[in-house]
Order: C-alpha cells, then structure tokens, then sequence
C-alpha cells in the first residue's frame, strides 16, 4: 500500500509540473521523441506496480472484477 501510495504522489507531481508549464512548452516538450521515450521508460514500474496491486486485489477478492475491466476499457 505505501508503494501504491508513492505512485500516486509521483503522479499528482507530475501532473502538477505539467499544469503549471505554459502550453507551447508543454508542446515543445511533448513533440521531442526521446524526451517521450526516456519518460516512458521512467514510467513503466510506476503503471507496473499500480498493475500488480490492483491484479493482488483482484486475487484477494477485496474488489469485483468488473472493476477492473472498466479501468481497462477506459485506458484503451
């Protein structure tokens, strides 16, 4: 849960880093292919352990199912 919990904080930072940035910078930023791809990079582990918490939920019985084809149907 405190692993889930960092993520989560990594997350509304970068959100927050992004919001605050003016939009033509966000552009510029976002237009710089191995910028894109070293950020995806760093990334991965953050969806991968919030994927491995929900997936131990799921396994444990604490959330339905259904749950979490929502969360997949919204991600595609």
């Amino acid at each position: 849960m405190h692993n889930l919990d960092n993520c989560r904080v990594d997350i509304v930072n970068y959100a927050n880093a992004l919001a605050g940035m003016q939009r033509e910078q966000r552009m510029a930023m976002f237009n710089r292919v191995p910028f894109m791809l070293e950020w995806y990079k760093q990334i991965i582990p953050v969806t991968n352990a919030v994927n491995d918490f929900i997936n131990s939920v799921v396994s444990g019985g604490r959330i339905q199912k259904r749950t979490i084809t929502n969360l997949k149907k919204l991600n595609k």
